[in-house]
């Protein structure tokens, strides 16, 4: 897959070696992203959509963006990043992308009791009580409240 781009670039992090920012015909592409508005309660693959609202990546690097700038809000939105940054043939995306997800937990802390593991990783805990757990490529979302019944259960 080719990405019409000019010659300007910047980054989407501090470190001028991680994730360009591409603009197309001077346009600055930003995380890559835009909302789309809902017509109903699902998406096309019948998921659950948060607030009416999918977010919809241009291109791999966009998604790498949005997960490295994520606001804890949604991890759905999260899952929908990785998902498709993963389908990037590009070895620095998913090595990038490894790297993003590992360092989710740092800027998004777990709620105090709820480990790092609960019989899967537990990548992420957005602002309405759901997680992103998993290994990569077999990741999703449950309840924080089902984490804590697994806990208890141990």
């Amino acid at each position: 897959m080719s990405y019409a781009v000019t010659a300007e670039q910047g980054t989407s992090c501090e470190d001028e070696r991680t994730l360009p920012i591409y603009t197309t015909n001077g346009v600055s592409k930003g995380n890559g992203s835009k909302g789309a508005s809902s017509d109903g309660n699902s998406d096309s693959n019948g998921n659950a959509l948060n607030a009416g609202v999918r977010m919809k990546f241009q291109n791999p690097y966009g998604a790498c963006n949005f997960i490295v700038t994520w606001d804890g809000e949604s991890v759905s939105d999260v899952l929908e990043a990785i998902r498709f940054a993963r389908e990037s043939g590009d070895r620095f995306i998913q090595n990038k992308l490894i790297e993003y997800i590992l360092n989710i937990p740092l800027r998004h802390p777990r709620p105090l009791d709820i480990p790092a593991f609960v019989g899967r990783p537990i990548w992420a805990v957005d602002n309405q009580g759901r997680a992103l757990i998993g290994m990569p490529g077999s990741e999703s979302i449950v309840s924080v409240d089902w984490l804590r019944q697994q806990l208890h259960r141990a």
